[in-house]
């Protein structure tokens, strides 16, 4: 299908900087997720790649062809809207013929190629419908549909499943998935949901205040998150995060906090002996599942405070106090804790984060640590 590559890439909107110099090469067939929160710029990015949006700085290529002055009908790209964009007065084989007919193709051919569509998504029984008799999960189906009948070099996908209820939303994105393998194709997906960046994603770009933090595989920007933005925002429950300070006591690097201190595994030893000569201020982070709990001491166990005890079916969250801050445990349902009463914690020393004063985790490699154009951007 096509390479998408976005070269030093900027938007400016008078004084708002709404993308910041953002670089990416999007691979062929690649399924690549712009991820973040409401405002990071990541639709904007989109739109520059579509053509709807001027690009202040930088620059657009498809396989290898600049694209910045090219009209968006001439980009060879497909956009799937977050409203779904479909005309109101046509039928849905209407609404899927459109781009062929646009494109002048023959009546015979734009019927075989209706009918396929139809046949894949499953709307082979909507066919003389309009808009407003589908549901929304058969109206978002049209929409991706209209998007693929003509096989575009990229797709562009605006959060095109955040008008379903959550059950049609799983429904849509296993639909999704099973579509993009079965016709391939070049995905650039834009979400705010984490769970869908990560369940479909080949790779996920992590994005914040127009710039890109981190871009990886999920799993890999799960477990080694660029930055505490990043951390917080990869997971849910998001990772927990305590600050502190390095120390050495009795020979042995520890990480320190009020009212409570926990020695430094070897991973993380050797990459904070390097801070010792600077700024020893750091952040702590552990994930919620990394956890351990006990009702009674514990040799190496921290006493801490439970503030809440959340039952959510298999899992149960507890909310808890250590020192002067909180931190989250993900456990089984148990009927040994007491909110209220003092639980004894235990951190999978293999498991833990390190970040410095800036933000930045000691152990991301570099090449996911896009650097940052201030320090006030990597602070969570």
């Amino acid at each position: 299908m096509a390479r998408v590559e976005i070269v030093e890439v900027s938007k400016r909107y008078k004084s708002v900087l709404a993308v910041n110099n953002v670089s990416l090469d999007v691979r062929d067939q690649e399924f690549l997720v712009l991820l973040g929160p409401s405002g990071c710029g990541k639709s904007t990015l989109l739109k520059m790649v579509a053509g709807l949006e001027e690009i202040t700085s930088g620059e657009v290529y498809i396989d290898d062809r600049l694209v910045n002055y090219v009209a968006p009908k001439d980009r060879d790209v497909a956009m799937v809207f977050q409203n779904y964009a479909l005309y109101p007065h046509m039928t849905v084989f209407d609404n899927l013929s459109f781009p062929l007919r646009m494109a002048g193709e023959k009546k015979d051919i734009i019927k075989s190629k209706v009918a396929e569509v139809a046949r894949i998504l499953g709307l082979d029984g909507l066919l003389d419908r309009r808009p407003e008799q589908l549901s929304g999960g058969q109206r978002q189906r049209v929409a991706l549909g209209r998007a693929i009948i003509r096989q575009p070099k990229v797709y562009l996908m605006d959060e095109p499943l955040s008008n379903l209820d959550a059950l049609l939303r799983v429904q849509t994105r296993e639909e999704l998935l099973r579509l993009h393998k079965r016709v391939g194709g070049t995905v650039i997906y834009v979400t705010h949901d984490q769970v869908e960046a990560m369940t479909m994603g080949d790779r996920i770009v992590v994005m914040r205040d127009g710039i890109v933090h981190q871009v990886g595989e999920p799993q890999a920007v799960y477990n080694q998150p660029a930055n505490t933005f990043v951390a917080t925002f990869i997971g849910s429950p998001a990772m927990s995060l305590f600050d502190g300070q390095l120390q050495s006591e009795h020979g042995t690097l520890v990480f320190a906090a009020t009212g409570f201190c926990i020695p430094l595994p070897g991973r993380l030893r050797q990459a904070a002996l390097a801070l010792l000569g600077g700024d020893r201020r750091v952040t702590l982070g552990v994930r919620n599942e990394h956890v351990q709990l006990f009702s009674v001491p514990e040799p190496a166990a921290i006493e801490a405070r439970t503030l809440l005890i959340e039952p959510v079916g298999s899992d149960m969250y507890v909310r808890l106090a250590i020192g002067d801050q909180e931190c989250l445990a993900r456990t089984e349902p148990r009927s040994d804790l007491q909110e209220g009463a003092p639980v004894w914690v235990r951190f999978m020393l293999d498991k833990l984060h390190l970040f410095d004063a800036a933000g930045r985790n000691v152990l991301a490699p570099a090449a996911t640590t896009p650097a940052p154009t201030s320090t006030a951007a990597v602070l969570a």
